[in-house]
This record gives structure tokens, C-alpha cells and sequence, in this order.
């Protein structure tokens, strides 16, 4: 298979690491609905790359990191666009529906939706990465189901009372990741005319055969 730069996570990761080494530009891009609500809306999109400590950014830039590398080293679709609408779509929901969250950063939302997208996708491809794709599926859900239930962290701890998990962050990027995966097969099935053309679309391209 040919190797392709992952330009889309190399451009988050590095945004995010810009962002944490200046104290400056977090203060201007951290959720914060006080502000969110005085006009300052782009907050909704640039929350995501503001975090409150080193422990904090390595976990989530790793994990966004290790998925957007396979999803795009296997030539996977509209990977961009997930980049660029799940950050929206989290931030409206958390403005919306949790309205006693003063400020919140970091990308554990997008990381979520990236490894849900690469799950999805690998359903599509060969039988190996299909029961592994569904395995990490199952993973997602009962570690959503978890955290609503309980209120923390599944896989880290940032020793930090004033760093909470935010289920509706995760469930947002999962739900988003699903919007994008099902839109992009039912637009390849439409353009295509076929459901063979149609699968084809997350399968790796330049495979060895």
C-alpha cells in the first residue's frame, strides 16, 4: 500500500500544540459560555484545541493522532470534513444542552469521532479489520454508556477535580463520525448506481493484493 501523509492530523495536532504553548491564545479560543454567549461563538469550533494540562493534551492529541494516522494511511473519505463538522456540532450541543458548563477544552470529542469513523469504515474492508472495526465499536458504546452513568473518566485520570469528563462531548463525535460515514456511502451508492461501487468507497485504494 502506498504510504500517504496524514496531513489532516498532523494539521490538528500541531494547532493544538501551537495553542497549548501559548497561554494567550487559549484564553481566546477556550469554550466559555459566558463569552460564547456575548457574540464570541467561534469558541464553539476552537475549544477543542485549548487544554488544561500537559497530561491533558499528550492523551488526547495521542489518541486523535494514532486514529487519524490509520484513517487517512488507508485512504478513507471525507476525513476533513468530520475534522471540520464534529468540533461544530459538539460545541452547539454542549451550548445547548449543558448549561452549567462555564468552559470546556480539549479534542477527546473529535478523537472519538476519528476512531469511530475508522471502526465504521473498517467494516468495509477485509475480515480481519471488519471484527476488529467492530470490536472497537462495542468499546465506544459501553464506554459512552459509562460515562453517562457515571460521570468519569474510563481510560485516564488527569489527577485534576477540576478536569471532568463530558459524555455528550464523546456521544457527539461518535454520533458525528456515523453521520459522515453513512452520508458518504449513501452519496457513493447514488453517484455510483452500485452497491459494489458503493463499498468499495473505505476500502483502502493501492492495496497489495
Amino acid at each position: 500500500m502506498k504510504t500517504r501523509l496524514p496531513v489532516v492530523t498532523l494539521v490538528v495536532v500541531s494547532a493544538a500544540v501551537i495553542i497549548a504553548a501559548s497561554p494567550a491564545l487559549q484564553a481566546m479560543l477556550v469554550y466559555d459560555r459566558p463569552a460564547i454567549l456575548q457574540g464570541e461563538f467561534w469558541r464553539l469550533f476552537t475549544g477543542h484545541w485549548v487544554h488544561f494540562s500537559t497530561k491533558h493534551l499528550v492523551y488526547d492529541t495521542s489518541v486523535f493522532a494514532i486514529a487519524g494516522w490509520m484513517i487517512e494511511s488507508r485512504g478513507y473519505k471525507n476525513f476533513g470534513w468530520l475534522c471540520l463538522l464534529s468540533p461544530v456540532l459538539i460545541g452547539v450541543s454542549l451550548l445547548l444542552f449543558t448549561p452549567n458548563l462555564i468552559q470546556f477544552g480539549g479534542l477527546s470529542g473529535m478523537g472519538t469521532a476519528a476512531v469511530t469513523y475508522w471502526a465504521l469504515a473498517s467494516l468495509d474492508a477485509e475480515s480481519r479489520w471488519r471484527r476488529l472495526g467492530m470490536i472497537v465499536l462495542r468499546l465506544i458504546a459501553g464506554k459512552t454508556i459509562f460515562e453517562f452513568a457515571s460521570g468519569g473518566f474510563v481510560f485516564m485520570h488527569f489527577g485534576d477535580s477540576q478536569i471532568n469528563s463530558v459524555p455528550l462531548n464523546h456521544l457527539m463525535g461518535a454520533l458525528t463520525a456515523c453521520i459522515i460515514y453513512f452520508t458518504t456511502k449513501f452519496t457513493a451508492r447514488v453517484t455510483a448506481g452500485s452497491d459494489q461501487v458503493s463499498s468499495a468507497v473505505f476500502s483502502p485504494a493501492d492495496s497489495s493484493k
